[in-house]
């Protein structure tokens, strides 16, 4: 199921600087890659944009990402995230960034399609079939920084009635997922199916 952790009430404490957020989000492991979202910000340096790791990651292993930054557009909220956070943070986000080198699920990717913030994902059949590519988000070659450098640039450029349709394909896309996940409703097809 998508998860769902309620509304905003804006009283999250991080205000991102930039016109466009970027939002990496959740355990922060090594597969997750948040070297390589931390390279590409650093390369971008945009000050129109804002890139937000919110998180927990053990202590040395965030000692080693933290010593990448090299930029103020980089914020980040290393520790235990609140379920009652979330909604705040997703509402800030207008990507959820996902340079994983691997994965089979993935939560922050339900909770993002439940508050409708399009996706910059890897390659990778989990996010290929959520994604469709420049219309609920964007995908990217699994590694490559140049790559991930090329897509976050072009979601900086977008106008904000691309990002909000952007933001409406992604809300068209929940709606066909619940639909396609309800067990009520696929017990209702059987039925019909099979004249039960």
């Amino acid at each position: 199921p998508l998860k769902d952790f309620g509304v905003s009430t804006n009283n999250y404490t991080i205000e991102p600087h930039g016109k466009r957020v970027f939002t990496l989000f959740g355990n922060l492991r090594g597969y997750k890659r948040p070297d390589l979202f931390i390279k590409a910000a650093n390369a971008i340096n945009e000050p129109n944009a804002s890139f937000l790791i919110i998180g927990s990651c053990k202590d040395r292993d965030w000692e080693k990402y933290n010593a990448l930054i090299k930029t103020s557009t980089i914020i980040t909220d290393i520790r235990y995230i609140k379920n009652e956070e979330i909604p705040d943070i997703f509402s800030l986000s207008d990507f959820l960034v996902l340079p994983y080198d691997d994965a089979t699920q993935s939560g922050p990717v339900l909770i993002a399609v439940n508050y409708g913030v399009p996706l910059i994902a890897t390659k990778q059949p989990i996010f290929e079939s959520i994604v469709e590519n420049n219309n609920n988000g964007y995908l990217f070659e699994k590694g490559s920084l140049e790559d991930l450098i090329k897509v976050l640039k072009m979601a900086i450029s977008l106008s904000n009635d691309e990002l909000n349709s952007m933001k409406a394909s992604q809300l068209r896309y929940k709606e066909q997922y619940i639909k396609s996940t309800d067990i009520a409703l696929k017990f209702k097809e059987f039925i019909l199916k099979n004249n039960i």
